[in-house]
């Protein structure tokens, strides 16, 4: 019996470690982990986004690939869930969506042709006002890598659709912020005026006002820095922001973080 028991132990750790391999074997040579996931040493890479080293020529231009999150805005009333805690994990497919938003769902049916089956997640389960864009918002995983930017672009095709884009939270930040990056909706506060031409900044605690707050786009390249000596008595700040184009972007200030979508 000890024997037996021996064998099927080899066995299932041959088979665990060759179905690994081969996961291995399909990613493409040239890629490599675009930053390593290493929270402790300020870099961050949760859903082990690849840089493609072959095709990349232009460092600040990295050809990416990820099979999650992607990130998309629905319109009003396609696809409606009941309020949960923000914890909650709620997983839809695409052929929930409303079978009034016919435009929306062949271009759901065309991404998974296209690239592969996936799943959706709503980014925030606690939101059920449909005029919230948070409430709207879901994030997809693929079941394959897929190139980021081949994705946003079919992704952005779709008719009545409100937002595409990728969720991208892979980041390098200098090792002189000793601390890990938090949660900056403790301390930054966004307002954003429509027509989407400003947004009003708030820094909502007392903090060192030898710092800055910079803005970063979706591959996290600098744009602006504005030193806090430059806002307002009442700790505020506009930001032109009329010439920037739709997408996901990050304000920084010290060791906070926090992300704005911009849509047109």
């Amino acid at each position: 019996m000890k024997t037996i028991f021996k064998v099927l132990l080899v066995m299932c750790i041959f088979t665990i470690f060759a179905q690994n391999a081969k996961a291995l074997d399909t990613l493409n040579p040239c890629w490599r982990m675009y930053y390593p996931h290493d929270p402790d040493h300020n870099s961050f890479n949760p859903d082990s986004v690849m840089l493609d080293t072959c095709a990349t020529t232009n460092p600040i231009e990295p050809v990416l690939y990820a099979y999650k999150w992607y990130l998309v805005i629905l319109p009003p009333g396609a696809l409606n869930v009941p309020e949960a805690p923000r914890d909650t994990l709620i997983y839809r497919d695409w052929r929930d969506i409303d079978t009034n938003f016919i435009e929306l769902r062949e271009g759901f049916l065309n991404i998974e042709n296209k690239f592969s089956p996936f799943i959706m997640r709503k980014e925030h389960p606690e939101g059920v006002d449909t005029s919230s864009l948070g409430s709207r918002s879901w994030l997809i995983k693929f079941e394959e890598y897929f190139n980021i930017d081949s994705v946003v672009f079919y992704l952005s095709s779709i008719q009545n659709l409100t937002f595409a884009g990728y969720d991208m939270r892979a980041a390098r930040f200098d090792d002189v912020y000793q601390n890990t990056v938090r949660n900056g909706a403790e301390i930054i506060d966004i307002k954003q005026n429509q027509p989407s031409e400003k947004i009003t900044v708030k820094i909502l605690k007392n903090i060192d006002y030898n710092k800055t707050l910079e803005l970063y786009d979706i591959k996290f390249r600098l744009i602006f820095n504005y030193h806090l000596s430059d806002f307002e008595a009442n700790n505020t700040i506009d930001l032109n922001i009329s010439d920037f184009s739709a997408g996901v972007y990050f304000l920084r200030c010290g060791n906070y973080i926090r992300s704005f979508i911009i849509c047109r």
